[in-house]
């Protein structure tokens, strides 16, 4: 934005992806397809060691839901950790800072520095 002359916008950013490791062993997505129907936005399947909610960047998990009846049940979902990921659609910005006259963007998954005059990316940090 620019204050010059009133309010003017002067161009817009969009967060860069960056890609982090998952944080506990994947499996095939295609098996819980088959077992739970179809799922297409599912991209990664966790198996965690503990069922507690893994920190995974960019990501949204949650633990398959089974139905009423519980079935069906894939295999290894009743006390593990097996999460079903779906990618977010766009990193959050959280936060703008101004660091040395350099904008930052502290998003959702990464801390990304901006070039001041083309607001370009200059490079992402991952967080998480």
């Amino acid at each position: 934005m620019s204050t010059e002359d009133g309010l003017a916008e002067r161009g817009s950013v969009r967060p860069q992806r960056v890609e982090v490791e998952p944080p506990c062993p994947t499996q095939d997505a295609q098996n819980f397809r088959s077992q739970l129907g179809p799922l297409a936005d599912i991209t990664t399947v966790l198996s965690c060691e503990s069922p507690r909610q893994p920190d995974f960047p960019g990501y949204w998990c949650d633990r398959p839901y089974l139905g009423p009846d519980q079935s069906p049940k894939p295999s290894g979902t009743e006390e593990s950790g097996v999460f079903l990921c779906r990618r977010n659609l766009q990193a959050d910005v959280v936060r703008v800072l101004v660091v040395s006259g350099a904008p930052w963007l502290y998003t959702s998954e990464s801390l990304e520095s901006l070039d001041p005059a083309t607001l370009a990316s200059t490079g992402a940090i991952p967080i998480g």
